[in-house]
């Protein structure tokens, strides 16, 4: 995955706990399934070994169809998963929620599906969490990454840290399948926006009239004009908008888009 868009694995957002079900681990690998049992994800380290890092393989209906696949991501600066990373331990949960889709025969959609956070360490006392959710049709997963020194220069950090898993309200606002999506979620009154496309470069307008009123101040993540010859580049800024506005993002090849919008109540921008 470090040679994708670095806006596109931050558009991943993505988006009631019950412990210890559906899910095994050990030292090296760990594993989840889907509430109906026929999806099996596996997680698994290297073992000690400098030769292999993260992977991870999907079962269904007991047929492996995906075996091996490598996990990473790059940092301007380093590569983070340079180092064997060791299993500290694994927490479950069982996620059930709704949100509104803009179009179908049904725009109130419900869904259910078991999440596991794996945490992870490495002998340099590098720490990531990974985060699994696996559903009865398919499964995602996104990386958090736990405050410390390594990530303070990387820009998107503070987000990374931020992001939540637990999350008020989900809107899907554009979605066509394979090509992009976009997908905002809400905790309390602050809204998170995440977009993604496929190989097409395209341009999007977000409108914020499902927000409440008000003024915001906008904290956004797009692709750097040369993030085709680098996919590591990202540019950041900041803006005021209300929620009678639309957004028009511009989305690089394999990229992605990134916006957080925090209500202004008298806060400066950055």
């Amino acid at each position: 995955m470090n040679k994708k868009n670095f806006n596109q694995l931050l558009g991943l957002l993505a988006i009631s706990a019950l412990t210890g079900f559906f899910s095994c681990s050990s030292r090296d690998q760990t594993s989840i399934k889907s509430p109906d049992g026929r999806i099996e994800v596996t997680l698994k380290t290297s073992g000690g070994s400098t030769n292999d890092l993260l992977t991870y393989d999907v079962v269904f209906n007991d047929r492996l169809i995906l075996e091996k696949s490598p996990l990473g991501f790059e940092f301007p600066d380093s590569l983070l998963l340079a180092n064997p990373f060791s299993i500290l331990g694994v927490e479950d949960t069982l996620i059930s929620e709704d949100y509104m889709m803009p179009f179908g025969k049904s725009t109130r959609i419900s869904s259910l599906s078991n999440q596991q956070t794996v945490f992870l360490a490495n002998a340099q006392g590098h720490r990531l969490d990974l985060i699994f959710r696996v559903f009865n049709d398919g499964l995602g997963f996104r990386y958090f990454f736990p405050d410390q020194d390594i990530y303070d220069n990387s820009i998107g950090s503070e987000l990374f840290r931020e992001i939540t898993v637990a999350w008020d309200e989900t809107r899907v606002l554009h979605a066509r399948v394979g090509d992009y999506i976009s997908v905002a979620r809400r905790k309390n009154s602050e809204w998170f926006i995440g977009s993604i496309t496929d190989w097409t470069p395209r341009e999007l307008e977000i409108s914020l009239d499902f927000m409440a009123n008000g003024d915001y101040i906008v904290e956004m993540y797009a692709d750097a004009p040369d993030s085709n010859q680098d996919p590591r580049k990202a540019d950041r800024s900041y803006f005021t908008i209300k929620n009678t506005d639309t957004l028009k993002i511009r989305l690089a090849s394999g990229g992605g888009n990134v916006i957080r919008i925090t209500p202004e109540e008298g806060k400066l921008m950055p």
